[in-house]
């Protein structure tokens, strides 16, 4: 029999390939990273305060003194997208905290107890899941008001079943492990083993979750913003900015168009990241589950 040998040079090429970061990974933390350097250092980088009003530079168009032109009042948009960036994450942040408080314990329940408890909150969440999060939350605004901060709770409210299936599918697959059993051997209850054990190893999963959610609600608080239910005047929210530049779109396209291409470049970095992550993340769990021939 003929030996085989290895190229060592061969095997390096391949364990690179292997802890590479994935081009999606780069480019959504390139495009968030801006997100977040914009809603941190708003104050300190806009050239105007977001709200002076100037009425000799009305619809300005994008010129050497307003690098985005101004607004039907003379605002400088330049500044009211920069700090609309400090709205969009804000608001992103309390959607998938309000999605996390709400799934995140419920699924781990119906994971690590099963049986009828599992059945019942299943159910539970499937009659959740046929309502979309939009009509949820559009409901839900509707009756506590319209706010930015209210659209966020509401979209998060309708998210929660997501965090709800990923923490419930992995505690499923986690309690069955070796670790878990000694645990409970050892005298661990099942709030402790659940909290020291079993969570710590869901997060993986749902970071990803979380990064990919945070940008749906960009888009949806966007959303909502444009029809009345999110920020109101004279908040800069990208969302809002984009219904107060409709009624000049044939004379004043600018208004418009940068408050949706911030939109845009918002919501692609969060998802690619996402994206990214989760790429990362398996390669990282195929490589730790790999057994030496």
């Amino acid at each position: 029999m003929q030996a085989t040998h290895t190229n060592p040079g061969m095997v390096a090429q391949a364990r690179t390939r292997q802890t590479r970061l994935p081009p999606t990974l780069w480019l959504g933390a390139l495009l968030t990273g801006v997100l977040i350097v914009a809603a941190t250092l708003a104050p300190l980088i806009a050239p105007y305060p977001v709200d002076l009003i100037n009425g000799a530079a009305r619809l300005s168009p994008p010129n050497a003194a307003y690098r985005l032109g101004t607004d039907a009042l003379g605002r400088d948009l330049f500044s009211r997208i920069l700090h609309g960036a400090r709205l969009a994450l804000q608001g992103a942040l309390v959607g998938t905290a309000t999605a996390g408080i709400l799934g995140i314990p419920l699924g781990a329940l119906a994971g690590y107890c099963g049986g009828r408890t599992d059945r019942l909150l299943s159910r539970l969440v499937e009659v959740w899941l046929g309502m979309p999060p939009l009509l949820i939350a559009t409901v839900l605004v509707a009756r506590a008001g319209p706010s930015l901060t209210h659209a966020m709770l509401a979209l998060g409210v309708a998210s929660a079943p997501a965090y709800y299936r990923i923490t419930r599918s992995r505690m499923m697959i986690l309690r069955r492990q070796d670790y878990v059993e000694a645990a409970a051997a050892l005298g661990a209850g099942p709030v402790r083993i659940t909290l020291r054990h079993l969570l710590p190893n869901c997060m993986p999963s749902l970071l990803v979750v979380t990064t990919t959610r945070m940008g749906r609600f960009v888009l949806m608080g966007g959303a909502l913003s444009f029809v009345g239910l999110g920020a109101q005047p004279p908040q800069p929210e990208w969302g809002l900015l984009l219904a107060e530049g409709r009624a000049s779109l044939a004379t004043a396209p600018w208004l418009s168009l940068y408050p949706g291409i911030a939109i845009t470049f918002g919501v692609l970095g969060l998802t690619l990241l996402g994206e990214g992550l989760a790429t990362w993340l398996d390669v990282r769990v195929a490589r730790s589950t790999q057994r030496p021939g």
